[in-house]
């Protein structure tokens, strides 16, 4: 088992977790343009198999609280095989579960993205500095030039 039968919805990806299937079925859905949710490994390994060896196609979510996917690599197939958590706004380590709903859901970032927002503006008043710095060497290179 570990494969799920998954299906788009207007809602976001719908998994069910309740009836799990095998490879063979799972490789069955995909090729009928139906979609899977598995782990990372098992979801490279049935996309390279989709694709007779030939590679995989990986794609990130494109929705905020959708998956990382895979496809076959000529997309012939127009299935998509999910793995891992939902993607939030902040990226898929910054979830968490709610367990008395069952179902992820994305938390508050605005505390993180003000943390990004320090730490870039601390990168961005080094940066200035080592450009003042090295702009200050460089005139004393060119001063002690010309007075010799």
């Amino acid at each position: 088992m570990g494969y799920y039968p998954a299906q788009i919805t207007a809602k976001g990806v719908k998994i069910d977790r309740l009836h799990g299937i095998d490879k063979a079925q799972a490789i069955q859905r995909l090729k009928h343009g139906k979609d899977v949710y598995t782990t990372k490994s098992k979801a490279h390994t049935l996309a390279k198999e989709l694709s007779q060896g030939q590679g995989t196609w990986k794609d990130d979510a494109h929705v905020i609280g959708g998956y990382r996917h895979y496809h076959d690599v000529c997309h012939q197939h127009r299935s998509h095989i999910f793995l891992g958590n939902r993607i939030c706004q902040g990226g898929p380590d910054k979830e968490r579960y709610d367990s008395s709903q069952g179902v992820r859901s994305c938390k508050d970032h605005r505390s993180h993205f003000s943390l990004l927002r320090r730490k870039l503006l601390v990168a961005l008043k080094l940066r200035t500095r080592k450009i003042h710095y090295r702009s200050m060497l460089m005139a004393k290179e060119q001063f002690r030039a010309s007075t010799m």
